[in-house]
C-alpha cells in the first residue's frame, strides 16, 4: 500500500516538474507569436526544458534586434515642390483665357 502511495506521488511530482516548465515555455511562444517581443524569458533549468527556454530567449532577443534594425526611424515628409503651385495656377489661367474655336464638321455624303 504504501508502495502505491509513493508511487502516485511521485508520479505526480515528475508530472508537474514536467508540465509547469512547458507550459511557460508554450506561453513566451504565444506571447512571440503574437508580435509582444518584450516577453522577459527566465531560465530556470539546465535540462531540456531548460534549453527550450534559452532557445525561446535567444529567439527573442535576436527578433528584436531584427525588427530595431529593419524598422525605419521616423523622418519626415519632404516638403511639395516650391513651384508645383504656380506652374499649375499659371496652365489653368493659361488654357482658360484663350477663346475656343470650334468648326463646324462637313456632312461626309455626296450629293
Amino acid at each position: 500500500m504504501i508502495a502505491v502511495v509513493l508511487g502516485v506521488a511521485v508520479a505526480i511530482w515528475l508530472a508537474r516538474n514536467i508540465t509547469a516548465p512547458l507550459g511557460y515555455a508554450v506561453r513566451i511562444a504565444r506571447q512571440v507569436a503574437e508580435g509582444d517581443l518584450t516577453a522577459r524569458v527566465d531560465v530556470r533549468s539546465k535540462d531540456e526544458t531548460g534549453q527550450l527556454m534559452t532557445a525561446l530567449k535567444e529567439m527573442n532577443t535576436s527578433l528584436l534586434d531584427i525588427v530595431h534594425r529593419v524598422r525605419p526611424a521616423p523622418t519626415p515628409s519632404p516638403p511639395p515642390p516650391p513651384r508645383s503651385m504656380p506652374v499649375t495656377q499659371d496652365l489653368s489661367s493659361r488654357t482658360s483665357s484663350r477663346p475656343v474655336r470650334w468648326k463646324r464638321p462637313r456632312p461626309r455624303w455626296k450629293s
